[in-house]
């Protein structure tokens, strides 16, 4: 997510805060989706997954395949 997303829709990110990372929805600061956010970039390149970068209204699809690890 971009920091304008974040910025723009925190309110909505912290409704689905619980739903992949488990996190209770008052931990789930500005401060906090930054931080985590800021290194998720990072981590995705230097393991050489794809990412989508959200910058604007996202909504999610109907199905999503998660692959086992």
């Amino acid at each position: 997510m971009s920091e304008r997303y974040i910025h723009t829709h925190l309110c909505d990110i912290r409704a689905y805060a619980n739903a992949i990372e488990k996190r209770k929805e008052n931990d789930c600061t500005m401060e906090s989706v930054l931080a985590d956010n800021a290194r998720m970039p990072r981590q995705m390149q230097e393991n050489a997954l794809p990412f989508v970068l959200i910058d604007d209204t996202y909504t999610m699809p109907d199905t999503i395949v998660f692959a086992e690890a």
